[in-house]
């Protein structure tokens, strides 16, 4: 009897041990199986942003911010939210300037929504919201925009004779690349640019109080960039007697100038 016992005593140690080795096998395969699923969710929430493209442009024409919005995977997408803020200062603000949502985005659906801006020069985001499938988690892709003030101006060209020249205020830019000048100016490729010798690119500025502005374009050296000269012409007697504000005008839109030729290389690389 005691022989038997101490058998069914090594039997049994032998099942537990048996039933803990067991057991300790199956939880890391079942933590190896949601690490698994974890990777697994990662790459496809990965590869769903990326096939999903937003893309800000301006609209000289009408005049508003357009966004463009494309489902590019293989699966149709439900309840996608685009928001649309704005910069207030260097932060951009938490209230939406625009928002709007699609019911669904089928494979290789694209949307354009218009959205007015309050203000130009403007900057900000658009966010794209949509469900992960696999977790449901909120997955948000973004896009940065801004909008210079030249963008929304419209240029007319002037031989160099019939440039009003009278009592100019003038501020120089640093070098400027040609091919980003041209962007700016919307220039088509078969327009040459009009150099400072030829003419000069007639511009105005309702919010700058003064009638007219003057952009002319000088050679920079090897005749790879451009300097871009910006003259206010007065043609009020009020604007002749303070032409120190013109010349401010002058500095602060070739402040503007030099930013937007530097997003628009930006945009193009």
């Amino acid at each position: 009897m005691e022989e038997m016992a101490a058998t069914l005593n090594a039997f049994a140690g032998g099942l537990q041990q048996s039933f803990a080795t067991v057991f300790e096998r199956v939880g890391q395969s079942l933590e190896q199986s949601a690490q698994m699923m974890h990777m697994m969710n990662d790459v496809m929430e990965a590869a769903l942003l990326q096939s999903l493209h937003v893309a800000c442009r301006f609209d000289a024409v009408a005049s508003q911010l357009q966004v463009t919005v494309a489902n590019r995977s293989q699966i149709a997408l439900a309840d996608v939210v685009l928001s649309v803020r704005v910069a207030d200062g260097a932060a951009v603000d938490s209230a939406p300037l625009f928002s709007t949502s699609f019911a669904s985005l089928p494979p290789g659906d694209e949307q354009v929504v218009l959205v007015q801006l309050p203000h130009v020069p403007v900057a900000g985001e658009a966010e794209l919201v949509l469900r992960s499938p696999g977790t449901q988690a909120p997955l948000c892709k973004r896009c940065a925009f801004r909008v210079s003030l030249f963008e929304s101006l419209a240029f007319q060209a002037v031989p160099r004779g019939d440039a009003a020249t009278d009592s100019f205020a003038i501020a120089r830019s640093a070098t400027v690349d040609l091919q980003d000048l041209r962007r700016v100016l919307r220039l088509s490729p078969l327009d040459a640019m009009l150099t400072a010798d030829v003419g000069s690119y007639r511009f105005s500025v309702a919010s700058a109080g003064v009638s007219s502005f003057y952009l002319s374009v000088t050679p920079g050296s090897g005749g790879a960039s451009e300097i871009v000269i910006a003259a206010a012409v007065s043609e009020s007697a009020s604007e002749e007697r303070d032409p120190e504000a013109r010349r401010r005008a002058c500095e602060t839109l070739i402040e503007e100038l030099e930013a937007a030729t530097q997003s628009s290389a930006n945009a193009s690389n």
